[in-house]
């Protein structure tokens, strides 16, 4: 009975160990992080063409892109007083400041906290998140900039899982939760990169791919409760929140 409450907090401190970026990798980390920005912003400002020509064609089909109006849709916006080209404007003002805020807010969690991994790592996926609905909507779309989205839109995917499986102590825990991140990798590449069919989850085709994120995601939260509960310190626990 005496030795479970020690094993417990050595638990907790193993898990609790130093997150910092040594300082021989820092440079290195900046680096990455300014050449991540750079290239984000130069596929979101290639692709913007592609996606305004998205949003300003009514999509004939019953699998329509990410933002993209039906002709029904399109007469609706007629009736209440706004044209397609303003709904236009809308969308694209919207995903810009989308955009905005997070390379505004990327560069300052990047150069304060960039010796913390943990924070570089949100802030590498503040980048990639920014133009994520534009390079989503424009993966179906026959242009140069194709397979740079796909790439893009893959680095997020894998962000995003690696940032919440690693939170907020920077370990994968339990250990074995790593699998997770491989099996979710895994399953992405085909998905990404050779899509059978749009990456819509109203599509019948595409919804096996979809089943199978949503079923990672929610292992992910089920992580963290248990992170939470059993692992965290009160520090960790208040980071979490």
């Amino acid at each position: 009975m005496s030795g479970e409450p020690g094993s417990t907090k050595t638990r907790k401190r193993s898990y609790a160990l130093d997150t910092r970026v040594p300082g021989r990798w820092l440079l290195l980390a900046r680096g990455v992080w300014l050449a991540l920005v750079a290239l984000t912003l130069t596929i979101y400002f290639a692709s913007l063409p592609v996606y305004l020509a998205l949003l300003q064609t009514p999509c004939a089909g019953t699998a329509c892109e990410w933002q993209q109006l039906t002709p029904g849709q399109v007469a609706t916006l007629t009736e209440i007083g706004l044209s397609l080209g303003e709904y236009v404007a809308i969308i694209v003002a919207l995903t810009m400041a989308e955009v905005l805020v997070c390379v505004v807010v990327s560069p300052v969690i990047a150069w304060c906290r960039s010796y913390d991994r943990m924070a570089l790592l949100v802030a590498l996926l503040l980048v990639t998140l920014g133009p994520i609905i534009t390079i989503t909507a424009v993966l179906e779309s026959r242009s140069p900039w194709q397979v740079p989205n796909e790439c893009l839109t893959f680095l997020f995917s894998a962000l995003l899982v690696l940032v919440f499986l690693l939170l907020p102590s920077g370990q994968f825990v339990p250990p074995w939760t790593r699998w997770i991140l491989v099996v979710f990798l895994a399953v992405q590449v085909p998905f990404t990169f050779f899509p059978v069919a749009p990456l819509l989850p109203n599509n019948p085709v595409s919804q096996p791919g979809w089943l199978v994120t949503a079923s990672e995601l929610a292992t992910v939260v089920l992580v963290q409760l248990y992170r939470y509960r059993r692992v965290s310190s009160p520090l960790q626990q208040q980071q979490t929140k």
